[in-house]
């Protein structure tokens, strides 16, 4: 792991979609390359600012915000988890699939992951945070109220 003295990049210029902010999303390896997927900020007049990410497609359904996405490649299939609420639902974890990095496969159901009956995470669960490690994969989401009231770590049973 190396530590950088100095910021990586900085804030996009004025106008553009990340002149306000950013936060960092996931690092995908491609090769020898790697990709830092990140969510860009900007200031608006009617609201205190605005997020933009990408990419996801609406096809008319109740869901309306999605966000902080965290890919996955595994052997034949890149494996997606998301932020995902509607008009009538709080934040929970949604999942897709994808076989050739461009269209993506919704299996909300197939998250790994809901909201708890009771306590921190009861009334939402969102910005999760998949990682492979010694053999398991572990999933840090923020609870209730964003993250407020903690975060937490799921362990995956297979």
């Amino acid at each position: 792991m190396y530590e950088s003295p100095e910021p990586i990049s900085d804030l996009g210029a004025p106008g553009s979609f990340d002149d306000s902010g950013v936060n960092p999303s996931c690092i995908v390896k491609n090769g020898d390359e790697k990709y830092l997927y990140y969510i860009g900020w900007q200031r608006c007049k009617r609201v205190p600012y605005m997020l933009f990410a990408g990419p996801a497609v609406n096809k008319g359904d109740n869901r309306f915000g999605f966000g902080r996405p965290r890919v996955i490649k595994e052997a034949d299939k890149y494996s997606m988890w998301y932020s995902i609420r509607s008009r009538t639902e709080p934040y929970k974890i949604g999942y897709a699939e994808s076989s050739d990095e461009i269209s993506r496969i919704r299996k909300d159901d197939e998250a790994g992951i809901e909201r708890s009956q009771t306590g921190w995470d009861s009334e939402m669960i969102c910005c999760p945070c998949v990682v492979d490690a010694n053999g398991k994969r572990f999933m840090f989401y923020n609870g209730n109220r964003h993250g407020s009231t903690g975060f937490g770590c799921a362990v995956s049973e297979s």
